[in-house]
């Protein structure tokens, strides 16, 4: 279960940051969390690295490292029935 009020979002909001997403339809990766603090991209995957499957991090990291910026919109375009889609 996903929860906005928890512990690091809380954090980054009290900080001056902004949650752009948080969950994902995806797995590995449901709990994700985007955000953006002084406008850099702060990414929180509990377990992702953990994983040897592809994930979640797998498919933004790279994109975030491009300096390209991740929407809502794009964390939710992303999965398709609860399977990620690489």
């Amino acid at each position: 279960m996903v929860d906005s009020d928890d512990v690091t979002p809380r954090a980054i909001r009290l900080a001056g940051g902004h949650i752009e997403h948080y969950g994902a339809p995806v797995e590995p990766g449901n709990l994700l969390l985007m955000a953006y603090l002084g406008g850099l991209p702060v990414l929180g995957a509990p377990g992702c690295v953990r994983s040897r499957n592809a994930n979640i991090v797998d498919l933004l990291l790279p994109r975030l490292m491009a300096g390209q910026p991740i929407r809502r919109r794009d964390i939710v375009a992303l999965g398709h029935g609860g399977l990620l889609d690489e």
